[in-house]
């Protein structure tokens, strides 16, 4: 399960005053409760392709009482890794959901042909199984560097033997 100080909108849910923290034993452990209610805030994230996320922005911006003939009439299914990641806070009960759809953008390269050439070759070696893993271990290094009090070197030596291990399928 994400973290709420992982997501795009974290701080913002966390200033609302429905919104409770509960921290557990020493702290190591946050539980959000939606006050109303009483009932847990849990966080999900899912990604989606480009088709699917315009789907998504159709659904979201339906107003409350079309979102489910919404749901109906642009039916998305999660992938593994997409263009669009869908970020929402949902209380078990319903009463309370908070959605954020995130795209990720190609800016372009302005670059070298010869290095985009050779990359694609590089990179032709791998299975996508392998290519998903290495990306993977970059997003968790990414995450852990802006939110773990441990130090960088550490991190990106423990995320090179990661990929190491990824790219060569083990």
């Amino acid at each position: 399960m994400a973290k709420i100080n992982h997501l795009e909108m974290g701080a913002d849910v966390l200033a609302l005053q429905d919104v409770q923290v509960k921290k557990g034993f020493m702290g190591l452990t946050v539980k959000l409760i939606y006050q109303p209610t009483n009932s847990v805030i849990k966080i999900k994230e899912k990604e989606y392709s480009a088709e699917d996320g315009r789907k998504l922005e159709n659904i979201l911006s339906a107003a409350p009482k079309d979102v489910e003939a919404a749901i109906s009439k642009f039916p998305v299914s999660a992938i593994s890794m997409g263009n669009m990641k869908l970020q929402a806070c949902i209380s078990d009960d319903h009463q309370f959901v908070a959605t954020q759809l995130l795209a990720f953008k190609d800016f372009g390269y302005k670059g070298s042909d010869y290095r985009l050439k050779r990359s694609a070759e590089t990179a032709s070696h791998y299975t996508l199984p392998q290519l998903e893993a290495c990306l993977q271990v970059l997003l968790e290094l990414d995450q852990s560097l802006k939110s773990q009090p441990v130090a960088a070197q550490t991190l990106l030596e423990t995320a090179l033997c990661r990929l190491a291990l990824a790219g060569s399928g083990r």
